[in-house]
């Protein structure tokens, strides 16, 4: 978005002229479908360029109308005709994608209709005790899957910190409790946990359940109706201005600005200020006259900052509910000051830090009221105008009830133990590293900064039907979550150019690591007690993958790293057995004894295909040979299979767009359209 001023006045003939200054000096003529008016003369604007023609003029906060019988540009045009032409060949269900698809190095296996119960019964397992099924009626098995991973990509999980080698407090060195190289327990307990949870239908479970925030100006697109929307006060006005002050321990409170002319703030130019406060960040200053000027910061082509009136102390005071403060102080996307600097030296976004290093104990402040879906009274607020706004609703209010059914339990959680319910049947030990390999460590490096899309990217992580930006689903919409986020595997063994900088980074932007190499071999536990035969066929399915199927794990996934390779073999213990006797031949007696994991894997497949066929409305989709065949165990399958990285441009075609591809907030295709090549594969029909 570029700054300026348009100017607005009468030919010869009497017809209106406009024409946009530029701060830059440039002189751009108002394009001739925009409706213009003399009242327009002289406000300030901004407006957004395509390949150097104007394409928004936003006024007030307001996008320029155009006249209703003219088309902006001539891609607009051709748009319209491609959108309906799809129309055309579509059914009127159908969703409808004609643009260019988004890419991302993640992609999402789709939310399950139905949870699939588990028949476990939390009373029905002997605490600290091995089953008998002669006395339970009910086998349980008791053992221990063996695990050898062998890493396809470099693998990085970071070590404990070691104050005394790193002055800046980052060891780079790769897990190494006691000077032994291990893959954490947790680690792998977590990428199995998840696995489980797709594979068996389960619960929806594990989810960090925060409110986002958003700011929608100059594109547009749905997101921007309701940043519109929202930003209106209750007086018909755009957003109010204030000054943040706390009472007590945590009572927040906005005092209104006084009103001059009905009016509580200005835009104010620059080059009114002071040259020493002209490039401030993110602060503000109180004039001699009581009246703040606010910083919104410096950014190029920004020629305006905000002029606030003094508060208004008889006003009434404006309690912000405790919820808002909480949820704005949780807003990770607003610009923060990470330098080293005291609190009272920093300059960022962050009103709660101004307001406690604040002599005056009071900060200007720009504000909205709304009401959420409960019809109670809230606040928004921010530093600058045009602010970030809360989304009304939270992440959890996208994943179906169903998927959140506290009162069943799913296999997974039959599995893994459900906290102050019933405890876990299954512990992950650290695989180590198999002794006598050599230079398994790379030198240390500087990986790319990984600047990746938060879930603000609605167009990704919220299904949407059609690409139209103007229709798309956002956080306030009734849609819900695209499902579980996975990266692709990428071969980058011979590309360090792709993920790693050319030299040590020393900012606060890069971190440094030394990964382990590709080709090194870890082996590790998973000792279980007293599954039943289908839970343990969920673990052994997670974990024995089809050939040339790899898992992911550790840091740095969406550049590449973390790709491996899981074998497995499976021991069951014959407890009675172990402790009949104490030798066997030469050897202790352990009761153990290695079995075919193909026929627990088969129980499991056969249990949730059986699960399935009892959903009605999904019977035909389930009517299939293998779990690998239905439609969601597809895409996961697309996502793990190694041999995309084979493809041509596979790196690039799983790399993170540029900032200005999100522009038009292009929309993410399932797994298995991203791998046919510039085809979109919707509902048994292709669209080129």
């Amino acid at each position: 978005m570029e700054d300026g001023k348009i100017c607005v006045s009468r030919t010869k003939k009497g017809k209106l002229d406009g024409k946009i200054h530029l701060e830059n000096g440039k002189i751009m003529p108002v394009p001739p479908h925009y409706k213009i008016e003399e009242s327009l003369n002289d406000k300030d604007c901004q407006i957004e360029r395509q390949k150097g023609q104007i394409v928004n003029i936003i006024i007030d906060g307001k996008e320029l109308k155009t006249k209703e019988n003219q088309v902006s540009t001539q891609s607009s045009s051709v748009e319209k005709k491609e959108h309906a032409k799809q129309k055309k060949c579509s059914p009127s269900k159908e969703k409808k994608f004609t643009k260019k698809s988004a890419k991302a190095p993640y992609n999402f296996i789709p939310l399950n209709n139905h949870i699939v119960e588990s028949s476990f019964k939390p009373e029905e397992v002997f605490t600290k005790i091995y089953h008998k099924e002669k006395l339970t009626g009910k086998k349980r098995l008791t053992g221990k899957i063996n695990l050898e991973l062998e890493t396809k990509t470099p693998l990085y999980i970071r070590d404990t910190s070691n104050w005394e080698k790193e002055e800046d407090n980052i060891n780079p060195e790769f897990f190494s409790p006691g000077g032994r190289y291990k893959i954490p327990g947790s680690s792998l307990r977590g990428m199995t946990r998840t696995l489980v949870e797709i594979i068996s239908w389960g619960k929806f479970s594990f989810f960090d359940n925060k409110l986002l925030y958003y700011r929608e100006v100059a594109v547009k697109s749905s997101l921007n109706q309701e940043y519109q929307r929202n930003m209106i006060s209750r007086d018909g006005k755009k957003f109010n201005a204030g000054y943040l002050i706390k009472e007590g321990v945590d009572n927040y409170y906005i005092i209104p600005a006084q009103k001059e002319n009905g009016i509580q703030f200005k835009q104010i130019n620059k080059k009114e200020i002071k040259a020493s406060l002209s490039n401030q960040q993110f602060t503000y200053h109180k004039r001699e006259d009581g009246k703040y000027l606010v910083f919104s910061g410096n950014m190029p082509y920004k020629e305006h900052h905000w002029l606030i009136n003094p508060p208004d102390f008889e006003a009434h005071s404006i309690p912000i509910e405790k919820d808002d403060i909480e949820k704005y102080s949780k807003d990770e996307n607003r610009y923060s000051d990470n330098s080293n600097k005291n609190d009272k030296d920093k300059q960022d976004g962050d009103l709660l830090r101004q307001l406690r290093v604040s002599e005056e104990g009071i900060v200007p402040c720009f504000y909205v009221h709304w009401k959420d879906s409960q019809k109670r009274d809230r606040i928004s607020f921010g530093h600058t105008g045009y602010f970030r706004l809360a989304y009304k609703k939270t992440i959890g209010d996208h994943i179906p009830d169903k998927l959140k059914n506290e009162d069943k339990i799913d296999l997974a959680e039959a599995i893994f133990g459900k906290e102050s319910y019933f405890a876990s049947r299954v512990s992950f030990e650290d695989a180590e590293l198999v002794s006598g390999q050599n230079n398994i460590l790379m030198e240390k490096v500087s990986p790319k900064i990984l600047s990746t899309p938060k879930p603000t990217t609605f167009q990704h992580y919220l299904e949407q039907d059609t690409d139209d930006i103007k229709q798309l689903k956002h956080w306030n919409d009734e849609v819900n979550i695209r499902g579980y986020k996975l990266y692709w595997h990428k071969n980058i063994n011979n590309n360090p150019n792709y993920w790693q900088e050319d030299a040590i980074k020393d900012d606060t932007q890069h971190t440094v690591i030394k990964p382990i190499k590709p080709g090194m071999r870890f082996k590790g536990n998973i000792r279980f007690e007293n599954l039943s035969e289908i839970e343990l066929g969920a673990l052994l399915f997670a974990l024995d993958l089809p050939d040339n199927h790899y898992h992911k794990i550790g840091m740095g996934k969406p550049l590449g790293l973390g790709s491996v390779k899981i074998n497995t073999n499976l021991i069951i213990s014959d407890r009675e057995k172990r402790y009949e006797k104490l030798f066997s031949g030469n050897d202790w007696e352990l009761g153990e004894k290695e079995q075919p994991i193909n026929k627990y894997k088969d129980k499991f497949e056969k249990f949730i295909l059986a699960k399935l066929k009892e959903f009605e409305e999904d019977k035909k989709n389930y009517e299939v040979g293998s779990l690998w065949e239905t439609e969601r165990l597809k895409q996961l399958r697309i996502i793990l299979d190694w041999s995309n990285t084979l493809q041509t441009e596979w790196l690039s075609k799983t790399d993170y767009m540029e900032l200005d591809q999100f522009k038009n907030r292009p929309v993410l295709p399932k797994p298995e359209v991203c791998l046919a090549s510039k085809k979109y594969i919707i509902s048994q029909r292709i669209y080129t």
